[in-house]
C-alpha cells in the first residue's frame, strides 16, 4: 500500500502527540506523591519506587489513543484548543501540498508570482476580521494597513496589476478558490472544510 504524504503527516503527528502525553506523566509523577491522577496512582519519587509494568502499559495505552484522537482532529481540521487559528487552502490546480512561511510570505508580498508548475497565483484574504489581523502579523509581519498601503505602492510602481482580491465571507472565498485555477487563501480552523484543497504549513 502507497503511503501519502497526508498518510505520513497523520502518522507523524499522532507519534508527536503520543509522546507528549507520554513525558507529561513521567513529569507528573516527578512532581507528585502518591495522588490519584486518571485513576492511576503514581508512585513517590523520594522512596524510588519503580512504576509497576501494568500501570505503564495502562499509560502508554491511554497515550496513544490521546495521540490518534488529536491526530485526527488535526488531519480532518477538527479545531481543540491548541490549533493553529487558519488553514491556508488553494485550488486542486496549485501543485503543493504544503508550503513554509517564508514562501508564504514571498507570495502574499508579491515576490513570487508563479506556482512550480507555471500557473500564475492568484492571491485572495478575508477582508478585516480578527483572523485577516492574525494572518497578517504572523505571516506577512504587517499590520493591515501597512499591508494595503504596501499592494497600492506595488501598483502604482507597476510591480502588480490590482490588489489582491478581498472577500468577507468564508463560504464565498471558498467557493472562490475552489472555482479559480491557482488561487490560494486561508479561513479560521473552526470553520468546516469539505471539498477543497489544504495546504499545510511547514
Amino acid at each position: 500500500m502507497k503511503i501519502t504524504r497526508s498518510m505520513q503527516l497523520f502518522i507523524s503527528t499522532a507519534y508527536c502527540k503520543s509522546i507528549s502525553v507520554i513525558r507529561f506523566f513521567n513529569f507528573y509523577s516527578k512532581c507528585q506523591t502518591v495522588t490519584p491522577f486518571f485513576n492511576y496512582q503514581i508512585a513517590p519519587v523520594k522512596e524510588e519506587i519503580m512504576v509497576p509494568i501494568n500501570e505503564m502499559k495502562s499509560k502508554c495505552r491511554f497515550a496513544i489513543i490521546l495521540g490518534v484522537t488529536l491526530a485526527i482532529g488535526n488531519f480532518f481540521r477538527v479545531p481543540y484548543a491548541f490549533s493553529e487559528p487558519i488553514v491556508f487552502i488553494a485550488n486542486d490546480s496549485v501543485p503543493m501540498d504544503s508550503i513554509t512561511r517564508k514562501e508564504l510570505k514571498d507570495i502574499y508580498t508579491g515576490k513570487t508570482k508563479l506556482w512550480g508548475n507555471g500557473d500564475k497565483i492568484v492571491l485572495t484574504f478575508l477582508k478585516q476580521t480578527d483572523v485577516y489581523a492574525y494572518f497578517l502579523r504572523n505571516y506577512v509581519n504587517k499590520t493591515p494597513t501597512q499591508f494595503v498601503n504596501y499592494w497600492r505602492n506595488m501598483v502604482f510602481m507597476g510591480k502588480a496589476t490590482f490588489i489582491p482580491k478581498s472577500i468577507k465571507e468564508e463560504d464565498k472565498l471558498m467557493e472562490y478558490i475552489s472555482s479559480t485555477k491557482g488561487a490560494i487563501g486561508y479561513i479560521s480552523s473552526n470553520k468546516l472544510i469539505k471539498g477543497i484543497k489544504v495546504i499545510a504549513v511547514k
